[in-house]
């Protein structure tokens, strides 16, 4: 299990926002990202992303984002997001933006 104690406020920001996400696919867009919340749940939010984006293909949830138009609340778009910049390595932010573009999806930040 996630410790969220030994977590700097940054990582516990982004670690919430993570699962507030996951909370308002399910509830809004009826998408429930189990896998990646088993992976919140181990590694943290910034551990499961980094995990995920260390994987040589994108996940299955990305597509399935992708087919509610939802992009927007995926990891990689978390991944760029500027308020988080200092979580993420440069090569880890241009897999997130190589995904996201492969699927049309160009975020307004993330350079």
């Amino acid at each position: 299990m996630a410790n969220t104690d030994a977590m700097t406020p940054l990582e516990r920001q982004f670690h919430q926002d993570m699962l507030t996400g996951s909370v308002e696919l399910r509830t809004k867009h009826g998408y429930n990202p189990t896998y990646f919340l088993q992976m919140v749940a181990e590694h943290g939010g910034v551990g499961a992303v980094k995990r995920l984006l260390a994987t040589p293909d994108s996940q299955a949830g990305l597509n399935s984002l992708w087919e509610i138009g939802r992009l927007d609340m995926s990891c990689e778009a978390a991944a760029l997001d500027p308020k988080y910049a200092g979580l993420f390595t440069a090569e880890e932010k241009r897999e997130a933006k190589k995904r996201l573009k492969a699927l049309g999806y160009v975020p307004t930040y993330g350079d």
